[in-house]
């Protein structure tokens, strides 16, 4: 289980695994997963199209 994780060990973009871990084990929202990843939108929205459906 990934805990208080650092730019060192998660690098942009996620792995099938990581989103895995984020979203379905920890249960993390896309915006919570954005802020690991340190990205920052400026709508709540964003991340749902940006961490959830990378293209």
């Amino acid at each position: 289980m990934l805990s208080e994780p650092t730019a060192k060990e998660i690098i942009w973009p996620p792995t099938k695994g990581d989103l895995e871990e984020l979203y379905v084990r920890q249960r993390l929202s896309a915006a919570k997963i954005a802020k690991v990843y340190g990205l920052n939108y400026k709508s709540e929205k964003t991340p749902e199209s940006t961490v959830l459906l990378p293209s």
